[in-house]
């Protein structure tokens, strides 16, 4: 699931959030500052290393994120944060759908470098404005929140509605400074196992799934189990719910909708013709989903022109075709 923490100067985070964060997302820590005119990043993988940075910068505005890994390497390059051009850095947390072109990278990765360094780089004034914070969350849907720092130390989060507010800082969940889960859902509560009995966490939301009960074991798998839980935050009533894995729903660039939302609610739409960057970036959230669904080459289009990018979907179409 990944954790990202934001850490105002002069506020120490409990050591036991950060124990617990490591010990859930375990593929590698990064914490960034700024410092002279330049943002500082320090990257790894053990907790020591973590708490260390974390004690020394009580006194700093800080971001802190812990990776769990769905996708690229494990390695402290794929660490957050990662920088994005103008002295920028970014963290992320969630799941973000978007083209492999590198095998060792991660979706985080691919978005930085693809999606967000050029778009800096082109329009620099961008950040820290409303229609940086916009445009980003709607392409990566309320499932995903983005922390953002620059030189200077200020702070830009994207869908920071979807965090919380926990001892006078953000957290993108709250579920990851919790001890991690050592158990399983069944019909009628939740039945404990011994560590050596669970499988490793789920790639895609750190839930401990036991498919099978070590040999020899004293505990024997209850006779009455029907299915496995989890828990998402349901990208519709915003609600972190818990029910069975078959009811759950995911749209892509949404996010996770739960059995009580789905199927989707009918939405508006409005036509894409004559609408400009900054006209998509002013319209409902939902709105825009729909546009991009059912319109999407009329809104690359609008971006693309924008962007000063010739974009031509006939040419991708004859491409698909040879």
């Amino acid at each position: 699931m990944c954790l990202i923490i934001d850490k105002p100067e002069g506020t120490s985070v409990p050591e036991t959030w950060l124990h617990n964060a490591v010990k859930n997302n375990d593929d590698g820590w990064g914490i960034m500052w700024s410092e002279n005119g330049k943002v500082r990043v320090e990257k790894g993988f053990k907790f020591r290393g973590l708490r260390k940075w974390a004690d020394k910068l009580t006194e700093k505005h800080a971001l802190i994120h812990c990776r769990l890994a769905t996708s690229g390497k494990k390695n402290i390059e794929n660490c957050h944060p990662y920088p994005v051009g103008n002295g920028i850095w970014m963290m992320h947390n969630g799941i973000i759908s978007i083209p492999s072109e590198h095998d060792d990278w991660s979706d985080t990765k691919h978005f930085a470098e693809y999606c967000v360094r050029p778009m800096l780089m082109k329009y620099p004034a961008m950040y820290g404005t409303p229609l940086f914070e916009g445009l980003l969350g709607y392409f990566v849907g309320t499932g995903n929140k983005l922390a953002f720092m620059n030189a200077e130390g200020e702070v830009q989060i994207v869908n920071k509605k979807q965090g919380v507010e926990k001892e006078g800082m953000w957290l993108s969940n709250s579920s990851s400074i919790l001890a991690p889960f050592k158990g399983i859902y069944y019909q009628g509560g939740v039945r404990s196992y011994s560590s050596d009995e669970l499988d490793t966490w789920n790639d895609d939301w750190g839930w401990r799934h036991r498919t099978q009960i070590t040999a020899g074991s004293s505990t024997t798998t209850p006779t009455n189990v029907v299915q496995l839980y989890s828990t998402h935050l349901c990208a519709m009533c915003k609600a972190t719910t818990t029910a069975p894995e078959d009811e759950w729903e995911y749209l892509q660039g949404v996010g996770y909708i739960c059995p009580v939302c789905f199927p989707p609610l009918e939405k508006d739409l409005v036509k894409p013709d004559e609408l400009s960057l900054y006209d998509l970036s002013q319209l409902p959230m939902e709105a825009l989903r729909g546009l991009v669904r059912e319109k999407p080459d009329e809104i690359a289009l609008i971006i693309a022109t924008e962007c000063g990018v010739m974009y031509d979907p006939k040419a991708d179409d004859d491409k698909d075709i040879d």
